[in-house]
């Protein structure tokens, strides 16, 4: 909402840069968040817990729009704005921003909450002079040395600008029609039939964040020997440079799910006997569809960056970042046993 407003909006933003409005005041609410996917499920609790203090509010979002999908049946899921637009470019500009037209996305806003790395702060302090509406700066990045996780760090700076969510966990709910005809490995018969799938993903966003792909084969083909459970690999369209190597363990009982939406992929994951996966995206994806999860990291720090869910193991693990695609390389089995304990123990509890 833009400058020309009344004096009574006016009097209604000034109350709303306290804090949220009460249950009798149902409010409008603008989220931007231009970040990845493991960035905005750590960020879901807050977003989440902004709407529950205000149970009749609506929640507009500038996002990845594949992202929103994943909670696109959440009632208090308003407009939807992709990120790839350019509505804001003019406010990342030092000058042009000051005179440049207001994006009709701003429409009827009560409050903005811009989540972001740190130079985001500047475009918000800039929507800021330009909007009516309080527009609030949430680092959903902390420092190196923070030691704190992301999502309570989203969460505390929250709770700081008057906005006391809660902590609980983000709730997705995929649209209904991402479960249609059973998926290829539900319609064979044999040992696997009537078994929930053994889920693999071993891409990232970061390549260096990938366990060596020597431990994934070992792994893969061990899950395999052991268990008639159907086993997916998980093969996203940004991981073209892991085709050869997903394709090449490809056996009987082994399958390969292809670029399914993230919407398709959560049903899949909500239904597995267990996934196993690196610091990425996918796994956090994992973790809030409720999947049994076994998550490998090296280089970055769980403490910050794990994936939040009832039933998540983290196992931590070290290897050569230079070298871990090279499919000989012997790196990265210090863990190899841990996680293969990890996925056993999930398996047969379930």
């Amino acid at each position: 909402m833009v400058r020309q407003e009344t004096q009574h909006h006016l009097t209604i933003f000034e109350r709303l840069r306290m804090g949220p409005p009460d249950s009798a005041f149902p409010c409008r609410m603008l989220i931007i968040h231009r970040g990845a996917l493991g960035d905005f499920l750590l960020a879901l609790p807050a977003i989440q817990g902004l709407q529950r203090l205000s149970p009749g509010s609506t929640l507009d979002f500038l996002a990845r729009t594949e992202y929103v999908s994943l909670i696109r049946n959440h009632p208090y899921v308003g407009r939807v704005y992709s990120s790839d637009r350019a509505d804001l470019a003019p406010f990342h500009h030092e000058a042009l921003w000051r005179t440049a037209q207001l994006p009709p996305l701003f429409t009827d806003i009560s409050v903005t909450f811009v989540f972001g790395r740190a130079q985001s702060r500047t475009v918000a302090a800039r929507l800021s002079l330009r909007l009516a509406c309080p527009v609030h700066f949430v680092e959903s990045f902390p420092g190196p040395d923070a030691g704190t996780h992301v999502t309570r760090h989203i969460r505390e700076q929250l709770i700081a600008l008057g906005w006391s969510v809660d902590d609980r966990p983000a709730r997705i709910d995929p649209a209904p029609d991402e479960s249609p005809s059973p998926a290829p490995w539900e319609l064979k018969g044999g040992p696997a039939a009537g078994r929930r799938p053994v889920i693999i993903h071993m891409g990232s966003g970061g390549r260096r964040k990938i366990w060596p792909l020597s431990r994934w084969k070992d792994l893969v083909e061990w899950i395999n020997a052991k268990y008639a459970h159907p086993k997916v690999l998980v093969l996203g369209p940004a991981e073209e440079y892991l085709r050869e190597f997903v394709f090449s363990l490809v056996k009987p009982g082994i399958h390969v799910l292809e670029n399914p939406s993230l919407a398709r992929l959560s049903v899949v994951l909500s239904r597995c006997a267990v996934y196993a996966g690196n610091d990425s995206g996918i796994s956090h994806l994992a973790a809030v569809s409720g999947a049994p999860s076994v998550v490998v990291f090296g280089p970055t720090d769980p403490d910050v960056w794990g994936p939040v869910g009832e039933n998540v193991h983290i196992v931590r693990d070290h290897w050569d970042e230079t070298r871990n695609l090279e499919w000989s390389y012997d790196g990265g089995a210090v863990a190899l046993n841990e996680v293969k304990q990890a996925v056993e123990k999930l398996i047969e509890k379930g």
